[in-house]
């Protein structure tokens, strides 16, 4: 019986014990993680310090390794196993229901664009900063706007008539993802164009969608 118990206990410890490394493990590298990814966002300002706090997850008790960016849910109760990450309140580890023997890849795709401070919406080209305004002045349409681009390519403008059927499409400008956008540019357009919409094509021609649309108005010279 003695003999039984030792082996047992040792068992018992020895499971514990790998569960405290593994959750060790995760917390040391939750730390790397924090101290090198958090920081690329904004080198200048100032960052407080890791901290842990008590947090829950689908109904486990679970610890919460946070930064001014990042948060990290560890649940102890499964071994310390890393079961969330949150990168400025958005989830980036979605979590998937798995059958038995089934697998799941999480392929990420991170889009890095250049931007200022003046954000004003995200789409599925890029981000707006300066929304897009279009006055029309005898067929001359000025167009303005500010953007980051989530890919290298062109911008072009879609020209549409008050009914909504696209009448052209013109080629703006090259656009990169590492340099910031400024459009400011005069195109022609046919008599009687109402709305028009700009769109980011990559490399390959792919339409990756819209950048801001706006309705045509024409500018009346005073007399």
């Amino acid at each position: 019986m003695r003999n039984l118990f030792e082996r047992n206990h040792a068992s018992s410890f020895g499971v514990e014990l790998r569960a405290l490394c593994s959750r060790i493990g995760v917390l040391l590298g939750a730390a790397v993680c924090l101290t090198f990814f958090s920081p690329a966002v904004d080198s200048g300002a100032p960052h407080t310090p890791c901290r842990m706090q008590p947090a829950t997850f689908e109904g486990w008790k679970a610890e919460a390794l946070i930064n001014d960016c990042v948060q990290l849910t560890i649940v102890p109760q499964l071994g310390g196993r890393l079961m969330q990450v949150q990168f400025e309140g958005a989830e980036i580890s979605p979590m998937r229901q798995l059958e038995p023997g089934a697998s799941y890849a999480l392929d990420p795709r991170w889009l890095p664009v250049r931007t200022s401070k003046g954000l004003r919406a995200v789409t599925a080209a890029g981000v707006i900063e300066c929304p897009l305004a279009a006055s029309l002045t005898a067929n001359r349409l000025q167009l303005s706007a500010s953007f980051g681009v989530f890919f290298a390519g062109r911008l072009n403008a879609h020209v549409f008539d008050p009914k909504g059927v696209e009448s052209n499409v013109i080629e703006l400008q090259y656009v990169d993802p590492l340099q910031a956008v400024e459009l400011n540019r005069t195109i022609s357009v046919p008599r009687g164009a109402g709305r028009v919409s700009i769109h980011s094509n990559d490399q390959q021609g792919l339409d990756r969608g819209s950048l801001g649309e706006a309705k045509i108005a024409e500018v009346r010279k005073d007399s």
